[in-house]
């Protein structure tokens, strides 16, 4: 049996490091967060987990996000919470309540554990119940497994101060919050908490069979595991390689797809590791019976071959660099100021680096980019509609609600998670990059701003 792992993280830092974060008589938020924390840690102790703390025990150092992200990360713990308290304008009132947050767009995992806490952490309190909400933030964003960050009460609330500073209640909060942790991992306050390392139980739509999806050549890059499942329910993707809901990330539906890093087996089954266009890592079923193997293999060693986009691409060739671009081939960040621009490629070279073979140095900016990151200036045949984009317009408007392989492409163009839902992460996305390329900004496709991408 192996043990559960839950990353604990204490916000902030204590002894005045951390700019703000105190109530308006000055104590320290981590003083609050870490009383909870720490009762957390014990009541998890106590039931056999393993706990990574994220932050820095003493209070002494505020740990960065990403730091405390990796942390947990590289732990490889099943999953994250980080405790905190709120603040309004930092002046005393009357707002007061607990809330719960998961990062935005749709985490069932994620959203579970946040209900299994805020229900009894609310109880723990025994202030207004504000219930489950979305945010971007990093703690929640950069964590590979089921996420989430509490806000136990306003430090500026004449009505939740008194919680606060009642250690009583703090040490109630931490172990409301471990039970919750307890029951979404399975198991009981007066259970010990493992976890089996045999495969866990499937869920439907599991593959019944072990039949792999045929096309896979083990060790390519470029190929794409497709969904040919017509259920309305979708096809499950998960965190880690496991046909269990414990690890569901969300669900995907016909036509959509991912980008296969490898093939991996799972008891008598088979899985595909994929990513995103953000490098995100799931597991979906490789099973005939509901996925299909798109495009052709590219041997994974370093080849003079470039991608079809890019094959004809010449020192002298016009190239755009896409809006989805994050980093230089020398691993700088890409300033949204130079996304979406025509470039001249200067010199070429060779590399073996993400989904790229070849790296160009474009004039204007004196950079090296990916051949994933730029697509060369072509002119394709128009559409019916007169277009000039390289993939046609495809004659409706793409907004909040719509689904499928345009908008996969969109999310992609704008470098957001490509799961085929247009949501407000999309929208947003969208509205920033009408913005950067002066087109009108409502955060709908249409066909001037899909000729624009394409």
């Amino acid at each position: 049996m192996t043990k559960f792992k839950v990353a604990v993280d204490a916000g902030h830092g204590g002894f005045g490091v951390t700019p703000g974060k105190r109530t308006p008589d000055g104590e320290y938020e981590w003083d609050f967060n870490n009383k909870v924390a720490k009762a957390c840690v014990s009541k998890l102790k106590a039931n056999g987990v393993e706990v990574i703390r994220t932050d820095d025990p003493t209070g002494k150092t505020d740990v960065g996000l990403t730091s405390r992200t990796n942390k947990a990360n590289n732990a490889k713990a099943d999953v994250m919470i980080s405790f905190h308290h709120n603040a309004n304008k930092g002046i005393w009132g009357t707002h007061t309540g607990t809330e719960t947050f998961t990062y935005i767009g749709n985490w069932p995992d994620a959203e579970r554990l946040a209900r299994e806490v805020q229900n009894r952490i609310v109880k723990a309190y025994g202030l207004r119940d504000r219930g489950l909400k979305k945010a971007n933030f990093a703690i929640v964003r950069q964590s590979e497994m089921p996420a989430i960050l509490v806000e136990g009460g306003y430090m500026d609330s004449t009505i939740d101060i008194k919680k606060l500073r009642n250690d009583a209640v703090l040490e109630a909060a931490g172990i409301a919050a471990a039970e919750g942790i307890l029951a979404y991992l399975g198991t009981s306050s007066s259970k010990g908490a493992s976890k089996p390392t045999s495969k866990p139980a499937q869920e439907s739509p599991a593959p019944s069979s072990s039949t792999p999806a045929k096309g896979y050549v083990n060790g390519s890059a470029g190929q794409r595991v497709e969904s040919i499942y017509k259920g309305k329910e979708g096809l499950n993707f998960y965190t880690k390689a496991y046909f269990d809901s414990k690890y569901k990330a969300g669900t995907f539906g016909y036509g959509m797809g991912w980008e296969i890093v490898k093939r991996v087996k799972v008891g008598s089954a088979y899985m595909f590791e994929v990513k995103n266009s953000k490098g995100v890592k799931y597991y979906v079923t490789a099973s005939a019976e509901y996925v299909k193997v798109e495009g052709k293999a590219k041997a994974s060693s370093t080849s003079s071959k470039g991608s079809s986009s890019t094959a004809n691409i010449k020192v002298g060739s016009t190239v755009t660099l896409q809006d989805h671009a994050s980093k230089y081939q020398t691993g700088e960040k890409i300033p949204s100021s130079v996304k979406g621009k025509k470039y001249t490629v200067m010199q070429i070279k060779n590399v073996n680096q993400s989904r790229s073979k070849k790296a160009y140095l474009l004039k204007e900016i004196m950079s090296w980019v990916l051949e994933q990151d730029v697509f060369p200036k072509t002119t394709a045949k128009k559409s019916s509609g007169g277009g000039s984009a390289i993939v046609p317009y495809p004659g409706h408007l793409i907004k909040i609600g719509s689904r499928g392989k345009d908008v996969q492409r969109i999310q992609h163009a704008v470098g957001v998670a490509t799961d085929g839902i247009f949501g407000k992460a999309t929208k947003s996305a969208v509205m920033a990059y009408q913005r950067r390329h002066g087109l009108g900004v409502d955060g709908i496709v249409g066909k001037e701003t899909w000729d624009k991408m394409f």
